[in-house]
């Protein structure tokens, strides 16, 4: 927009620099800081002004229609109140993130809500971290102080009031002995009150669980049960690197795609920029 400032690199200031206003330069290193001085230093440009881009975005979904077919059968199952779970993998590059996008957008279009989180190497020690940070996400705890997030958590386990407790220890909000349950009742507490969240809406969602071969194993655990929950029109999307299983209603391995579809998606993306 008109007015925008915006930080462009040195190709970028170049290639731009008759339509945009150069308002200053600075050195910056990689990480940001300026008050830092050494090797990586670039000089970055502070702009401003109007751009017209040429190419249009996102683009045309190219390859997998017959993936998505399969996909699309659970949509009706889900909105007639199954919860159903689609577990997608594939080899890094192989177009996992992409397809899971053109789902989500599809269900968004029907009027549904999303939630996403990308699990990251840290959550592979911790356990629940996944599934507390899509928790936190779906009760819209993840801006509120302590305060407000213990009375957020006691409205909506009002009707469960055991299971509040449990909540309180797995969004973080207190340190609740749990040294002495059993792992399997804890298990069962954190996967009942999870549960309980996700089926907190009056219309259908998704959930999308990105980089799932990052999560601790009792996730994985919890993964591996969600199939055999119902827990209303709720569509759960295990997205993951890989070749390991887990139970699903639809289990779908991305290859690579075709020859076809890789001339169909640079074409496009040549003519989006004015070239042949």
């Amino acid at each position: 927009e008109h007015g925008t400032q915006i930080l462009l690199g040195p190709r970028v200031s170049q290639s731009l620099e008759h339509d945009v206003e150069i308002m200053e330069r600075r050195l910056i290193t990689p990480r940001g800081h300026t008050e830092l001085k050494g090797i990586g230093e670039v000089e970055y440009a502070i702009a401003t002004g109007v751009v017209e881009p040429t190419r249009q975005h996102p683009g045309t979904f190219v390859g997998r229609e017959d993936v998505l077919e399969q996909v699309r059968d659970l949509y009706a199952t889900v909105e007639a109140g199954t919860s159903k779970v689609l577990h997608v993998r594939g080899s890094a590059g192989a177009g996992k993130s992409r397809f899971v996008r053109e789902v989500i957008s599809e269900l968004e279009e029907r009027g549904w809500e999303s939630y996403h989180v990308k699990s990251t190497l840290i959550d592979m020690a911790t356990p629940f971290s996944t599934l507390s940070k899509m928790v936190l996400s779906v009760l819209g705890l993840e801006h509120l102080d302590e305060q407000r997030g213990r009375r957020k958590i006691q409205e909506v386990y009002a009707a469960r009031p055991e299971l509040i407790p449990t909540m309180h220890n797995l969004m973080g909000f207190t340190a609740l002995e749990m040294a002495s349950m059993e792992r399997e009742r804890q298990y069962e507490l954190i996967a009942e009150g999870t549960s309980h969240a996700f089926q907190f809406a009056t219309i259908p969602r998704v959930f999308s669980f990105e980089d799932t071969h990052r999560t601790d194993q009792a996730t994985r655990d919890y993964f591996e049960r969600l199939h055999t929950e119902q827990l209303g029109d709720v569509l759960f999307i295990l997205e993951e690197r890989g070749e390991t299983k887990i139970s699903a209603d639809l289990n779908t391995e991305l290859s690579a795609l075709t020859a076809e579809n890789i001339d169909s998606i640079v074409g496009e993306g040549c003519a989006g920029y004015g070239l042949t």
